[in-house]
């Protein structure tokens, strides 16, 4: 458990803004756990390692695959609590981390069976939330015997009756609420998002600490839904809490955590752009966070930058044509996502033609003004150009 030992030490730095001793430690802790014959303790230094430390300094995806490694070897050794703990971690991880929806859900699916039969149930609630969250996002019908039961049992375990030991019942509600404000504030329902932040808060007083990635993305869309309400509430209680959240962003960058660039910002975009003077310095920065968004491969953050700044230039000018293509750009990111409950909602809201939306019917290709929608291809996703269409296999009728 030497690996363990020493990524535990890593993550006492985070604790003082030390990123880069954290980040040195969690490379030993790595480099340790590879050259070791004996796989014991592998997957409970790769839940320190890749859920805390890694991603300071290099991009959040680089922990897939190895957490996936861990749940693996430690099923291998007998360590069933460590190796379902991994699961849990790489499936919240696979969600803000933008991977395509469609087999995301279909992942997660096979993920609670296992889990289920190894009664892993602690475990099974992290993950549950987020496969309700993508097919919620899909718009994909679940089988109504199916989602009814695991609610049911889902509930039940969300009760006081239940005892989980070191406060898992309070991960379990924060995780929950988490994920249902971040998807409420994705299809702008904010007094939704703010009703699940409010039980977030009031369930669980305990959370992710220091450098847990999730604490970088709950930051982020607390602070997008704190503006969000300040519009259309005009109450400085929210402007004051969104400064004090985008400051914090600011100070994780200054430290050297890489993900949390485009956020910053993002954040300081959407404060620019509450003054109309600022129209251009808020314009500068949603490109800037774009563009960071795209090398990070968050795709739903980059479809949120371009929704936002096409909202702030249809303010500004609605007769004119530049909202209405960077609107096209969030709807295409969207689609890429497989977000299709979004794309409608797009296409409902601003009254665009049904050619954009993902409907029922499969199609081969969608095109909004000649311009393809599609995923991202392996090409695309190392930085080069390729064909973006989308296949049928990827919006069709059993998607939806």
């Amino acid at each position: 458990f030497a690996p363990f030992s020493i990524a535990g030490y890593g993550m006492l730095c985070t604790a003082f803004g030390s990123f880069e001793e954290a980040n040195f430690y969690g490379e030993q802790a790595l480099s340790m756990c590879q050259k070791m014959e004996s796989k014991v303790g592998m997957s409970a230094a790769y839940i320190l390692v890749f859920a805390i430390l890694h991603h300071l300094r290099s991009p959040l995806r680089e922990g897939l695959q190895p957490l996936m490694e861990g749940y693996s070897s430690g099923l291998k050794v007998g360590e069933v609590q460590t190796a379902a703990n991994c699961a849990a971690v790489c499936a919240s991880m696979g969600f803000h981390c933008a991977l395509p929806l469609k087999s995301y859900m279909d992942d997660l699916r096979s993920t609670c069976d296992r889990l289920k039969h190894n009664k892993q149930d602690f475990n099974w609630t992290i993950i549950l939330p987020y496969w309700l969250a993508a097919a919620s996002l899909t718009g994909a019908s679940l089988k109504e015997e199916s989602a009814t039961a695991e609610t049911n049992v889902f509930n039940h375990m969300l009760t006081d009756t239940v005892n989980y030991p070191n406060g898992q019942l309070g991960v379990m509600w924060r995780n929950f609420h988490l994920i249902a404000y971040v998807v409420s504030y994705i299809f702008c329902d904010y007094e939704q998002a703010h009703a699940r932040r409010l039980e977030m808060v009031k369930k669980c007083k305990e959370g992710p600490r220091s450098a847990h990635f999730m604490v970088f993305f709950a930051e982020c869309f607390s602070a997008l839904l704190d503006i969000a309400l300040y519009r259309r509430k005009k109450r400085w209680f929210w402007i004051v809490r969104a400064k004090l959240q985008a400051r914090w962003m600011r100070k994780m960058v200054k430290n050297g955590a890489v993900n949390c660039i485009g956020m910053d910002l993002l954040l300081r975009a959407e404060l620019k752009s509450l003054k109309p003077r600022r129209v251009q310095a808020a314009k500068l920065l949603y490109e800037a966070a774009i563009e960071s968004f795209a090398e990070s491969g968050f795709t739903h953050l980059q479809a949120i930058a371009y929704e936002r700044l096409a909202e702030m230039l249809k303010s500004v000018d609605k007769a004119g044509s530049d909202w209405q293509h960077y609107l096209r750009q969030a709807t295409k990111l969207y689609a890429e996502w497989g977000a299709a409950s979004k794309v409608n909602r797009l296409v409902e809201v601003h009254r665009m033609p049904a050619r954009y939306s993902m409907g029922q019917t499969p199609c081969p290709v969608i095109t909004i003004n000649g311009e393809r929608l599609g995923r991202s291809s392996p090409m695309r996703e190392h930085g080069e150009e390729g064909d973006d269409l989308i296949s049928s296999d990827f919006i069709s009728s059993e998607m939806l």
